[in-house]
Parts: C-alpha cells; sequence; structure tokens
C-alpha cells in the first residue's frame, strides 16, 4: 500500500476541512500547517503506520489555479536565473581573460561584487564551455575573430634597467 496521498483542503468559514479522498478520511483545522499534521495522524492511525511516514501532497481546488500561475512564474523566474548566471559567466571570463580587464573594473562593468566575480570567474573555468575564446567584435561577416597573439614587448633600454640587472 502506498504511504503517499492526496490530500484536499476546503476552506470552511475560519477551518480548513481536510479529506483523503484515497482512504475516505476526514478531519478538520484552523491553519494549513496543522491541516498536514492531522492529515499525517488519520493516516497513520487508519494504516497502523507512523505518521512521520507518510508522505503528502497538499491540494487546495479552490486556489489550484492561481497556486499554478505562482509556480509558472518561479519555473520561468529559475530558467532567466540559469540564463543570467551563464552569461555573467561568460562576460567575466571573456572580460578578465581575453581582454584582460582588471577584476575591479569587471566587477564595476557586470555590476557584482569581488566575491561575486570570484564564483563567476571559477564557474567560467570550471565549465565544460567549447566556446573559442575571443577577442574584439564581430567581423563584418557576423563570425567573431580568433584571439590574436600579442606581440612580444620592445626590449627595455639600459637607462631603464635596475643596477643590478645589467651585465657586467
Amino acid at each position: 500500500m502506498s504511504t503517499h496521498y492526496e490530500t484536499r483542503l476546503y476552506r470552511i468559514g475560519r477551518w480548513w476541512a481536510v479529506d483523503v479522498p484515497e482512504l475516505a478520511l476526514h478531519t478538520q483545522c484552523r491553519t494549513i500547517d496543522e491541516a498536514e499534521d492531522m492529515a499525517r495522524d488519520a493516516i497513520g492511525a487508519a494504516l497502523g503506520i507512523r505518521p512521520e511516514t507518510v508522505g503528502l501532497k497538499l491540494v487546495v481546488p479552490e486556489v489550484a489555479a492561481l497556486l499554478e500561475s505562482v509556480l509558472a512564474a518561479r519555473r520561468r523566474r529559475a530558467v532567466a536565473d540559469a540564463a543570467e548566471q551563464k552569461a555573467l559567466a561568460d562576460a567575466a571570463r571573456t572580460l578578465s581573460d581575453d581582454l584582460r580587464v582588471s577584476p575591479g573594473d569587471a566587477c564595476r562593468l557586470l555590476g557584482v561584487s569581488q566575491q561575486e566575480m570570484s564564483q563567476l570567474s571559477q564557474a567560467a573555468r570550471d565549465s565544460t564551455d567549447a566556446r573559442p575564446r575571443l577577442l574584439g567584435p564581430p567581423n563584418n561577416t557576423g563570425a567573431t575573430r580568433p584571439r590574436q597573439p600579442r606581440p612580444a614587448p620592445p626590449p627595455r633600454p639600459s637607462w631603464a634597467l635596475a643596477d643590478d640587472t645589467r651585465a657586467p
């Protein structure tokens, strides 16, 4: 026999009616928190099992459509949050690795704290992101240019070298 039951709650004045249709159980209480406890206790007593082993799915038919719209909005927000984190991680990697922007400036540009920037940089390094490391805007074909190697810096003049590094 299943230990997971759908429990339906109906508002009756200041009380909640609690029904477990699968077992034909009914009880009532004042709050939804009490409803969960009352349903578990009733199911446990009816089946002779410990109440804490009973799983419940609370359903309030009167507000199901309202709650479904809230759940749908939360799912959309979770998808948008994941997309934002990916975009931030990609931007952090591009700013720090490709464009050599200082961490402080990257934080300012992305609108994140230094701690968040560190986490984003770590996430970007740990990701399996296969995008090529790029430098610069797309060219006129719409494709991005691969990162160009930097030329070697010119040698420092002898007058710019510290005394202890001059050759004898």
